[in-house]
């Protein structure tokens, strides 16, 4: 191998680490499989469209926010399914990263945003859809008694952390390694090996290191919460890791106890998991009970939103005291154009209304695709001998191509991940008709019903053996 030319010897097997060294010889070998091949022949249009956006300046996370073989274009979605460019059309397994839990397009939704067209589209003002949305939602979680609508998931955890610490009246925020909370600047930290915080990528300021805390995901966690209560204004966590699916409902009651103890507030980052397995939090009434929650994607039916929900006295560090000097004063600021826009609460509150009344089926639905899915994967695993760690809470499946183990999470470049293999698999799916961008896994929908989850494990199977059959573990 030659890192200076970008040549990589071709008997060099696709599970050697040494090859993501020479990022521009494996692509170059990549791309001269056969299932690329018969992907650049059917997606010529696709191709060239996004060819013409890169020499126009246009640019997207989904197309060039990591290196791809083949970006994907979308020229519409309905149910379960999206066509590209060219017409193809594939099962979407992503679904707008979750967000329609209904499928693409639901006429539920639909029909109620062609409703509300006509009465404006963006308000400097409250609206009765926001106030029947937000009151649904706080129903529908139970224990929170007041929230702001935003735009985003991101800034639903942003405004979290700024509410945090102007109630708290302290500094620092914490969150644990390998979390995902969206992007910004607070939480886009990572932890090194020796304990130490950094940015986790360029344009990020260091003074992260010294406002936010990265914990481990373990018990040891809480020693290092009750060393820094003083200056720590609240601890954020995913109740369940999307990277790595899991409830430790233990190890969440430990956090609770610990935090309640010392005032530092506790935030459910709910974003992806809230209305995604049951209708409202993603715990059950066992708890435990955050102080404050954030909320997006089901919530806005497809739409941008976001949503910060939690106790009274808490929310209302966002609130008007009614004097704009103490307000300067005590007061943090929930702003935004779109914040509770009226066509992302409408979809949103149709989807939601949706759930509320049927919910039974659109959750009996997602959680049989999820059973097929991993089924199916861990019947080839059991079968054939593939290579593949899964690791699963409820519709939530991570599968991870390797011979490491599912107890622990593993990062990309660990030695026993095959992650070369992981990565192509996307290409693999596509051309057995499937839609999963690179490294993501599956977010099913009520529109995943038993025809098309057939279709998807015989797409599983297919491009299996072609990687297999090409080598990629």
């Amino acid at each position: 191998m030659n890192p200076t030319t970008g040549t990589v010897n071709p008997q060099v097997p696709f599970t050697t680490r040494a090859l993501m060294l020479d990022p521009a010889g494996l692509n170059r070998r990549l791309s001269e499989l056969g299932c690329i091949g018969e992907l650049s022949r059917r997606q010529p249009k696709t191709i060239g469209a996004v060819a013409h956006r890169a020499r126009s300046g246009v640019h997207n996370h989904y197309v060039d926010g990591m290196p791809r073989l083949l970006p994907m274009m979308v020229a519409w979605a309905r149910g379960a399914h999206v066509a590209d460019l060219d017409g193809n059309e594939f099962i979407d397994l992503d679904n707008g990263r979750g967000a329609n839990i209904l499928g693409h397009a639901a006429p539920v939704v639909t029909d109620a945003l062609r409703s509300a067209l006509g009465d404006g589209l963006s308000f400097a003002a409250g609206h009765e859809t926001e106030t029947v949305l937000m009151s649904l939602l706080l129903a529908a979680v139970g224990w929170a008694e007041g929230g702001f609508f935003s735009s985003s998931g991101t800034e639903a955890t942003m405004h979290a952390l700024k509410l945090a610490r102007t109630f708290t009246r302290r500094p620092l925020i914490a969150m644990f390694d390998q979390c995902y909370h969206g992007h910004h600047t607070d939480v886009l930290a990572a932890r090194l090996p020796d304990g130490t915080v950094t940015p986790s990528m360029p344009g990020v300021p260091p003074s992260v290191a010294s406002s936010t805390i990265v914990l481990p995901y373990d018990r040891s966690a809480f020693d290092v919460i009750e060393a820094r209560a003083a200056e720590l204004a609240c601890v954020i966590v995913e109740p369940i890791r999307s990277g790595w699916p899991q409830l430790d409902r233990e190890f969440l009651s430990g956090l609770r106890e610990v935090t309640s103890r010392h005032g530092v507030l506790l935030v459910f980052d709910e974003v992806l998991t809230g209305f995604r397995f049951r209708f409202g939090s993603a715990l059950d009434a066992r708890g435990p009970t955050p102080d404050l929650a954030s909320f997006g994607k089901i919530i806005g039916g497809g739409l941008p939103i976001g949503a910060t929900v939690g106790r009274a006295d808490i929310i209302e560090m966002g609130v008007t005291t009614g004097e704009h000097l103490r307000d300067m004063r005590t007061r943090t600021r929930i702003l935004g154009t779109f914040c509770g826009n009226v066509l992302s609460c409408t979809a949103g509150l149709a989807q939601l209304a949706y759930l509320r009344d049927h919910g039974d089926a659109v959750y009996a639905t997602t959680r049989a695709a999820a059973d097929r899915f991993a089924g199916h994967l861990q019947r080839l695993r059991d079968e054939t001998g593939l290579p593949i760690a899964i690791r699963r809470y409820e519709t939530l499946v991570r599968p991870l191509f390797g011979t490491m183990g599912a107890e622990e999470f593993v990062d990309l470049v660990h030695p026993q991940r095959h992650a070369v293999a992981e990565y192509m698999w996307t290409y693999y799916l596509r051309a057995a008709g499937v839609h999963l961008p690179e490294f993501l896994y599956p977010l099913f929908t009520a529109a995943h019903d038993t025809e098309v989850m057939d279709a998807v494990c015989a797409a599983i199977t297919q491009s299996v053996e072609g990687l297999r059959r090409d080598g990629l573990f």
